[in-house]
């Protein structure tokens, strides 16, 4: 079966002419679908999930199993709307520990992934889960880091061209030691590194340092991701890779300042009509915003911010995190790791609305409650998923084990 990760998905059109009228009486409605437990059991899960063409979650927790070093799992839904989880593939080292970044699938139906520490070196791996006969996993890893001047610490997804080659980042190492970005090619001798740029580790700037997320791959072979630190003022910026005939050429397109946000922290997400997306961890007006950048005529790109959180003191939720959904609408879909009222501190989850004036409206989904003997979730550190008319996430706290949760939210 071939499956796809259903970032952005239009089947949730009904979901969302609900959820328009969230105002006027629609039922929005949040379901821990299932609870993380602790050793042997996989928990922390920070990852987005992804999700094959049946509607079954994937995703990566970062710690627990036999070896307390991590999982892969699979979510099933039943026709009574339970759960079943699979753990499809248990980290025990020298196989890579510690996945934090969401998986992807290539044409056949393996799943690909990074994990930021073990493998030879102990700087993390590029890895490959395929399915057998028996429903097992086996993993094969791809590719060591942290072997020289090659890049460590790998925390994102990988993505793949049209040669089904997969790209990626580093959040350190590399010849300057700010983080990399790679393209991995298979040979006859295993998978072989290309470095396609080292960031320096400067945080000052001018150039950027640490990559927060991974990339994206755009039009006319062009890849696009944004670094936490850097910029013309430190505070993060968005780059741009340029291939030319030795090589890739980079150029930051923004750079951030306190008052349009700082540090962005994760993968950006671009449109149909190349505009791209992404969050910041703070900076803005209050506490992060979502942005997003528009290429001009003239070849510059201009931000807008389609919402700026932290206000209400922190009500409406702060901190933002990514990457955001993004569905045929033009709604996008983002989640905080804190904030919400009268549970300040556990996060929420948003959609933000377009309107025919140029601004945004913001719709709170879901505050995240985690009383003392309750079931949900609290700190969603990574962004959400679309699948089939239903937002699913997860947090890596909370639950009633409190070691984290997958969750749905639908309109009712």
């Amino acid at each position: 079966m071939i499956r796809s990760s259903a970032r952005v998905l239009g089947a949730a059109l009904l979901f969302l002419l609900m959820l328009g009228h969230a105002a006027y009486g629609a039922t929005i409605k949040e379901t821990v679908i299932y609870p993380f437990s602790a050793f042997p059991g996989c928990n922390s899960p920070v990852a987005p999930l992804i999700a094959d063409a049946s509607g079954n979650l994937y995703g990566t927790a970062s710690n627990g199993g036999t070896y307390q070093h991590g999982c892969v799992f699979e979510l099933s839904p039943n026709a009574d709307g339970t759960w079943n989880e699979a753990t499809l593939y248990i980290f025990s080292g020298p196989d890579g520990q510690f996945p934090s970044a969401p998986l992807t699938f290539d044409r056949s139906g393996n799943l690909y992934g990074t994990a930021k520490s073990g493998g030879t070196y102990n700087s993390g791996v590029a890895f490959e889960l395929s399915p057998s006969a028996n429903g097992q996993w086996a993993e094969t890893v791809l590719y060591n880091f942290g072997n020289g001047e090659d890049g460590a610490a790998p925390e994102s997804e990988l993505v793949f061209d049209s040669l089904r080659n997969p790209y990626g980042t580093t959040g350190a190492g590399g010849a300057r030691r700010g983080g990399t970005v790679f393209r991995l090619t298979p040979g006859s001798n295993g998978w072989a590194e290309t470095i396609l740029y080292d960031f320096p580790a400067s945080v000052g700037g001018p150039d950027g340092d640490i990559p927060a997320g991974g990339v994206v791959l755009g039009p006319q072979g062009r890849i696009y991701g944004a670094t936490g630190f850097g910029g013309a003022q430190g505070a993060g910026a968005v780059y741009e890779l340029t291939p030319s005939a030795t090589g890739y050429t980079e150029q930051l397109i923004f750079s951030f300042l306190s008052n349009n946000g700082l540090e962005p922290n994760s993968s950006l997400v671009m449109d149909s009509k190349g505009r791209l997306y992404g969050t910041t961890l703070a900076g803005g007006i209050g506490w992060g915003n979502v942005f997003r950048l528009t290429r001009g005529t003239n070849g510059t790109w201009t931000e807008q911010i389609l919402h700026n959180f932290g206000g209400n003191n922190g009500a409406n939720g702060f901190y933002p995190v990514g990457p955001i959904c993004l569905d045929r609408l033009g709604d996008v879909f983002v989640a905080t790791m804190s904030g919400g009222g009268p549970y300040p501190d556990y996060g929420t989850v948003h959609v933000l609305r377009p309107t025919t004036n140029g601004t945004w409206n913001d719709f709170i989904l879901h505050v995240f409650e985690y009383p003392v003997g309750g079931t949900d979730g609290t700190s969603p550190y990574a962004g959400v998923t679309l699948v089939h008319g239903q937002l699913f996430g997860t947090t890596s706290r909370g639950g009633i084990n409190d070691d984290g949760t997958v969750f749905s939210i639908s309109a009712n």
